[in-house]
């Protein structure tokens, strides 16, 4: 019985994996179709883009060439009666099957191994390598009249060509584009700022860190949407965005092992740190509005709101005012006082009705920037200035810190993330104006953490089922043709595996719909719809057995 075990598996094996060479070739080739009509692979970059796809696509192509090998050998052996004279010798199908059986169970292993830590793998070199040419990448999306979208920029142009580069800089190639528009958005997704111009150039930089754009438009207009502005400079520069790099892993570039750590430590996972830092940013705020009105009623209503410049060459105290919204008002008399200082001793004096508070994003060792906006400032000399002149006092003062850290914001890594912030939100609601209006701003970006944190949930046990499921399809398919061959012997090959064929593609069908239903929610649902394919398979193999032994 060993030398038939061996000679069926040697059959099998041949087959498959001929059937297999072929069916990928196939599909890796239909794969770099894409691509290849939108002008991102060149002659050499075909080839290995079609090397590196051939492996995600064994996870397709061997199920079915198992289920054709076995369909093929046990057909041929049914039709010259050597399962027939197999069986006479006093050996059951349950005997003369166990080779396939065995090799079902090593073509599961295989199939897992490949699905769970391989192919996610092979995925994230196939998306480098389009990536890669970051210029070839850019004029085919543009070309194709597509908004180019990388992080929070999105470029439009009605003509672009490469140029050579600016002699002596360290830009790999330039990009000329005319027509443009260029959208930047904020961290939360929204409409920051908008620029047209009738020209522009985007430098492309090739650095360890990934590849970088940097645009510049000549003649532009800017809209900003936060304060409704509309302005027309010679040239604007958006900030620089990495097209390639280290990017955060989805769960469709996930090995088995990266995703029980994303799901231990949901915090890392890109798109929720991205949402976590945005909650920080409120959060920051507030405690600063906190400082703010905390020095300001330091001492009875007779403490100093201290600001430095920068280099902390400069400083400014403001006394006898009080926070009102996000304006410093008098807290007694019409004025409140402003002083300047320069290396600790006083230049200029001022009072001025109020003063609006801008707090910006940009902090400083922890202390967090801010900017003056004076109303009606009013300067006077400074007894102990060596200077008789009346000094000028600037109506905005910008790019001030606070001489104190505000209170760190240390977020929580693990459990329910939006009700582990809820301490913190009330804080905020407790505030001063100012840090109480963001109160809601804060839940909307905890609600934005739960609801990613839910999605990614979702997104890898989609993913695990999907990829669990089509594995165990394969030792199904092997053992469904073998069984089919044996027992419809009188038909052909090709009829036999159409039969196998059929409840094949339904099953993959399913699974890709019920990996589609747990994306959305559907939990019980999509395993059922996911495993119900497989289950079919299964009952078809156990119906085909039964026929045979009859027969």
């Amino acid at each position: 019985m060993s030398l038939l075990s061996r000679y069926i598996l040697v059959e099998v094996v041949k087959v498959m994996l001929l059937a297999c060479g072929v069916l990928v070739a196939v599909i890796a080739f239909g794969a770099a179709i894409r691509p290849l009509a939108q002008n991102l692979l060149g002659p050499f970059d075909l080839v290995k883009y079609v090397a590196l796809a051939s492996v995600p696509m064994l996870q397709f192509a061997l199920p079915f060439a198992a289920g054709f090998a076995s369909t093929i050998v046990l057909h041929r052996m049914a039709s010259d009666n050597e399962i027939q004279a197999m069986s006479l010798s006093g050996l059951s199908y349950r005997r003369i099957l166990r080779p396939i059986t065995l090799l079902g169970a090593l073509l599961a292993g295989v199939m897992l191994v490949l699905v769970l830590a391989v192919v996610p793998q092979f995925w994230i070199i196939i998306r480098d390598t389009l990536t890669r040419d970051a210029t070839r990448l850019f004029i085919a999306t543009v070309e194709d009249g597509r908004a180019f979208s990388s992080e929070r920029l999105q470029i439009f142009a009605d003509e672009i060509r490469e140029v050579p580069p600016p002699p002596g800089g360290e830009a790999s190639s330039r990009l000329l584009m005319a027509g443009v528009v260029a959208i930047e958005r904020g961290h939360d997704g929204s409409l920051q700022t908008e620029f047209t111009a009738e020209l522009a150039t985007v430098d492309v930089y090739r650095l360890p860190e990934g590849t970088f754009l940097k645009p510049a438009l000549l003649d532009a207009t800017i809209y900003r949407d936060a304060d409704a502005a509309l302005i027309r400079v010679p040239r604007a520069e958006p900030d620089a965005v990495r097209i390639a790099g280290r990017g955060f892993a989805e769960p469709k570039f996930m090995t088995l092992n990266q995703m029980a750590s994303a799901l231990a430590r949901p915090a890392r996972y890109g798109p929720i740190a991205e949402r976590r830092e945005g909650l920080a940013r409120v959060l920051r705020t507030a405690s600063t509005w906190r400082a703010i009105d905390a020095a300001l009623d330091a001492r009875g209503g007779e403490g100093a709101l201290r600001l430095e410049d920068a280099l902390g060459r400069r400083h400014y105290e403001i006394r006898g005012g009080r926070l009102r919204g996000d304006r410093i008002r008098p807290r007694s008399g019409d004025a409140i006082r402003v002083t300047e200082f320069v290396e600790g001793a006083a230049t200029r004096e001022a009072t001025a009705s109020e003063a609006r508070v801008v707090v910006a994003e940009g902090r400083v060792d922890q202390r967090p920037l801010v900017e003056l906006l004076f109303v009606d400032p009013v300067a006077r000399p400074v007894e102990a200035a060596a200077s008789d002149a009346v000094p000028r006092w600037p109506p905005r003062l910008p790019a001030l810190h606070l001489t104190v850290p505000t209170e760190a914001v240390t977020l929580v890594e693990e459990g329910d993330l939006a009700s582990s912030y809820a301490a913190l939100i009330e804080d905020v609601e407790r505030g001063p104006g100012p840090a109480s209006a963001l109160a809601e701003e804060a839940r909307r970006w905890a609600k934005a953490i739960d609801d990613e944190q839910r999605r990614l949930e979702r997104d890898i046990l989609a993913r695990a089922t999907q990829r669990v499921a089509l594995a165990l399809s394969a030792p199904l398919l092997l053992l469904l043709g073998a069984v089919l061959a044996i027992w419809r012997r009188s038909s052909t090959p090709l009829e036999i595996y159409a039969i196998a064929f059929v409840p094949a593609i339904i099953n993959v069908l399913l699974i890709s719909s019920g990996e589609q239903m747990l994306k959305g929610g559907r939990l019980v649902t999509g395993e059922l719809v996911a495993w119900s394919g497989n289950a079919v398979l299964a009952l078809v193999v156990a119906l085909a057995w039964w026929r045979m032994g009859r027969h």
